[in-house]
């Protein structure tokens, strides 16, 4: 029951409750126990594996590399634009009682790492979907943090700690007289991007959630990596102070919450490295890292808003950068139709998404991709593409709210490839599963193999439970 409260079907009404508060209403309700776990039929029939053996072909962070270009190179994809057309669902695995599988797997040497919104880790071979081992966490792997923390791999004890926002100071009270202070915000919100050549890391900033605004926020910023020390700022919007219930100040104006939600991609254009960075405004930059982040161009590629522009991240390769947007809408509430279990909002069927593919020569458009309307239009159905994308060569793999996952070719963005996700599946585990919105982290490409999580019900997207693995179908494979 309480599980049900966390992470299942009821999370929508018991989010605002403190886990005190759900707790005190599962004991009410319910009866002492614990959860069976999994069925002894979904573990493999050896449980034994080693992670220096298999595939050298690895997908370990939030991109295969450091740089977070989220492009996987061909050797490791074991995938041509070609064989994408050919993609067909191998297994489905069930994460029982969750209504969200937000978590993006790892894969190292043939062994597939995923945790669950209930605090689930599983193990499994990523071939089959069979358990290796499960882990039970205290609750979901799942964060946001004003510090860049550097911690030793051996002990995990700290190296440095770096702040994005100067000391807090009083600003004054509020109408009550409860003391208030600032600033405060800047969180990031995404994994920080490793250039090893200039010994720094590159981090993108959230906005103040209170006044005064500061020089950091809605910015990228390098760090030196040994010492955490801020190298350099550039800020994109100034003077951003939102926050998700209300205006923090009613004296004050509110907004655009233009922030940076996904991670900045460190390219290469013939020998010289770019930075490219999404913002929720709908503009994506180019920076120079050898002249302190100078802009060397901007493209605008969506409407932006509070849920607008590119959230959770672009890709890119040797020619472009590759940038989804959301711009979802949100309707009036209509009388009589049910809404999604969490957030509430009527989404608008037909407006929202986008897929742009910028030159990373100059920030031109080489083709777009406009957005596919949904069919039917439903409740939690949208056209927004809020996740993350992915590229191999000659294909850019993007998700969108109405359950789709799409292969789009990096020449031209013909549409390759087209799986609707949002469907009941026959899982390895046994477990009942559907699919739903796809939003947050995207596609994981590895040894020929595409992972999609399914269902994100946050912000009146639908739910799911279900990750999905597809193979190539063809002589290669048989």
């Amino acid at each position: 029951m309480l599980h049900t409260l966390d992470f299942g079907v009821m999370m929508g009404i018991a989010y605002p409750l403190q886990r005190s508060q759900r707790e005190a209403v599962a004991r009410f309700l319910g009866v002492p126990g614990v959860e069976n776990g999994p069925s002894p039929a979904a573990f493999c029939s050896s449980r034994e594996f080693s992670l220096a053996a298999g595939s050298p072909a690895n997908w370990s962070g939030w991109s295969p590399s450091p740089a977070n270009t989220r492009f996987q190179p061909a050797v490791q994809a074991d995938l041509t634009a070609t064989q994408v057309r050919n993609l067909k669902l191998k297994w489905a695995f069930g994460f029982e009682g969750d209504i969200t599988p937000f978590a993006a797997p790892t894969v190292m040497a043939d062994v597939l790492f995923v945790g669950s919104a209930s605090g689930v880790i599983h193990a499994m071979n990523a071939k089959t979907g069979c358990l290796y081992w499960t882990f039970q966490a205290d609750g979901p792997v799942r964060a946001a943090t004003l510090v860049v923390i550097a911690l030793r791999i051996s002990d995990g004890s700290v190296i440095w700690k770096s702040y994005t926002i100067p000391p807090l100071k009083k600003t004054g009270v509020n109408s009550v007289g409860t003391p208030q202070y600032g600033p405060s915000g800047a969180g990031i919100w995404s994994a920080p991007t490793i250039d090893s050549k200039r010994g720094v890391l590159y981090i993108t900033t959230g906005d103040n959630y209170s006044q005064p605004a500061s020089k950091t926020s809605d910015a990228v910023l390098a760090l030196n990596l040994k010492s955490g020390q801020i190298v350099w700022t550039r800020q994109m919007t100034a003077g951003d102070v939102w926050s998700g219930g209300a205006c923090p100040d009613d004296n004050s104006p509110c907004g655009p919450d233009f922030d940076f939600g996904s991670s900045a991609l460190l390219l290469s254009l013939q020998g010289t490295d770019i930075l490219v960075a999404g913002q929720k405004s709908g503009v994506v930059y180019a920076l120079d890292p050898d002249a302190n982040g100078k802009i060397l161009w901007q493209a605008r590629v969506g409407r932006g808003g509070i849920t607008g522009g590119v959230q959770w991240g672009m890709a890119g390769d040797a020619d472009n950068v590759y940038a989804a947007v959301s711009d979802v809408v949100n309707l009036p509430e209509t009388p009589g139709v049910k809404q999604p279990l969490m957030g509430g909002q009527n989404l608008d069927p037909v407006q929202g998404g986008g897929l742009t593919a910028l030159r990373l020569s100059d920030g031109s458009k080489a083709w777009f991709a406009p957005s596919y309307p949904c069919s039917p239009p439903r409740a939690g159905c949208s056209p927004a593409q809020s996740a993350a994308v992915t590229a191999i060569a000659g294909a850019v793999f993007s998700g969108s709210l109405d359950g789709h996952i799409r292969a789009f070719s990096t020449a031209d963005g013909a549409l390759l490839w087209d799986f609707n996700t949002e469907t009941s599946f026959h899982t390895v585990n046994g477990v009942a599963a559907n699919g739903g919105s796809l939003d947050g982290a995207g596609p994981v490409i590895v040894d020929g193999m595409v992972y999609v999580n399914s269902g994100y019900p946050r912000f009146g997207g639908a739910a799911g439970n279900v990750l999905l693995a597809f193979d190539v179908v063809d002589s290669r494979k048989e």
